[in-house]
C-alpha cells in the first residue's frame, strides 16, 4: 500500500497498455533484473491481480459465484490466431462484471484435442473449477461444438455469431443481392488500391459538395461491415457516377441496382441487434425484443420487390438457428 509501490504499479500497467506489452511481461527475466536494479524489492504485479481477482468473485456473501465463461477464437491480419478466455459474473448488487483471464496464442492446428487444453489450463491457473462454471459462451465452428461437448460443460453458441450467419446467408440467397456485395466490393477496393483515384474522387466530392467520406470495405467475419460498405456507396453515388463517366474501370452499378440498395436496408433491425448486443454490459434479456421486431419486419409482404427470396431466406435462418 505504499504510495510509491501504488505509482510503479500504475506506470507498468499503462506501459503494457501503451505499448501492447503481454500481461506475462511481469515474470520474464529480464525484465525482473531491470526491476531489481531500478525499483530494489518492487511489488510483484501477478499475485496482486489475482489477489484482486479472488476478492471481487467472493464478495458475493448470499451465494457462490457462477461463472460464465465466454471463448473468443480469432485470426489478427498477420494471420495469427489468439484464444480468449474471458469470465463474466454478477455481483450481489446485480452488477455484471468481466475479467479477461488469458489471451493464449494458438501456434498448432485449430483442433478441439488443441483448443480444449488452452482454457482448462486457463481456468485451473485462476482456480476456477468446472461445478463453478455456469456457462461455456462459444462460437458455432465444430471444433468448438466438440471443445464444449468433450469438457462436459453446459454450453451455448454466441448470439452474434448467429446472427451473423443467418445474416450472410440471407445476403447469398438473393443473386440480385450478392452481385450488387460482389460489385461494390471491387468498386472499393479499386479506390483503395490506386492513390490516382483516390485523390481524383476527394476532387469530384469538392466539386459538387458532397461530405468527404472514404468509402468502406467489408471485413469478412462481420456482416454489419457489409451493410456499412452499402451505406456509405449510396451516399456516395454520384461521386461514383462522375468517376465511372471519366475513367471507365468496369464496376459500377446498374440503375436497378442502385435502386435495390435502398432496400437492402431492411437489415436495420439486424444491425441494431449487432449494435445493442456488442455492448460491454450486453446481457439476453433484449434477443427475444430484438427477434420479434426483425421477424415482424421480415415477414411483411409489402415492399419486397427484387429482395424476397433474401427475406425468406433470413425468416428461415432465423428460426432454424
Amino acid at each position: 500500500d505504499h504510495p510509491q509501490a501504488k505509482a510503479v504499479t500504475r506506470r507498468l500497467m499503462e506501459m503494457m497498455a501503451v505499448d501492447m506489452q503481454p500481461f506475462s511481461i511481469v515474470e520474464d527475466e529480464g525484465f525482473r533484473r531491470f526491476c531489481a536494479l531500478a525499483v530494489p524489492q518492487p511489488s510483484k504485479l501477478t499475485p496482486h491481480v489475482r489477489e484482486g481477482f479472488r476478492r471481487s468473485t467472493q464478495k458475493n456473501t448470499f451465494t457462490r459465484v457462477e461463472f460464465v465463461i465466454s471463448l473468443d477464437l480469432w485470426t489478427s491480419k498477420a494471420i495469427d490466431s489468439y484464444l480468449g478466455v474471458i469470465a463474466h459474473w454478477v455481483t450481489e448488487d446485480y452488477v455484471h462484471q468481466q475479467f479477461i483471464l488469458a489471451v493464449a496464442s494458438l501456434t498448432s492446428n485449430h483442433t478441439a484435442t488443441n483448443i480444449q487444453c488452452l482454457p482448462l489450463g486457463v481456468l485451473e491457473k485462476w482456480n476456477i473449477t468446472c461445478d463453478k462454471i455456469q456457462l461455456l459462451l462459444r462460437d458455432g465452428g465444430s471444433n468448438m461444438v466438440k471443445v464444449a461437448a468433450d469438457t462436459k460443460l453446459p454450453d451455448a453458441m454466441c448470439f452474434l455469431h448467429s446472427l451473423h450467419l443467418v445474416v450472410k446467408e440471407g445476403l447469398l440467397s438473393q443473386r440480385a443481392v450478392s452481385d450488387i456485395v460482389s460489385t461494390s466490393k471491387r468498386i472499393v477496393s479499386h479506390f483503395k488500391h490506386l492513390p490516382i483515384a483516390k485523390n481524383r474522387f476527394k476532387d469530384i466530392q469538392a466539386e459538387i459538395g458532397l461530405v468527404q467520406h472514404f468509402l468502406l470495405q467489408e471485413e469478412p467475419t462481420r456482416w454489419n461491415t457489409c451493410l456499412y460498405m452499402l451505406e456509405r456507396l449510396g451516399e456516395q453515388r454520384w461521386a461514383i457516377m462522375l468517376y465511372s463517366s471519366e475513367h471507365d474501370f468496369g464496376h459500377n452499378l446498374t440503375a436497378h441496382q442502385w435502386q435495390l440498395l435502398e432496400i437492402i436496408q431492411i437489415l436495420q433491425p439486424f444491425e441494431e441487434a449487432t449494435r445493442l448486443c456488442s455492448a460491454d454490459s450486453a446481457s439476453i434479456s433484449p434477443i427475444f425484443a430484438l427477434l420479434k421486431v426483425a421477424h415482424n419486419i421480415f415477414s411483411c409482404k409489402e415492399s419486397d420487390s427484387g429482395v424476397k427470396t433474401m427475406k425468406e431466406t433470413l425468416l428461415h435462418e432465423m428460426d432454424q438457428r
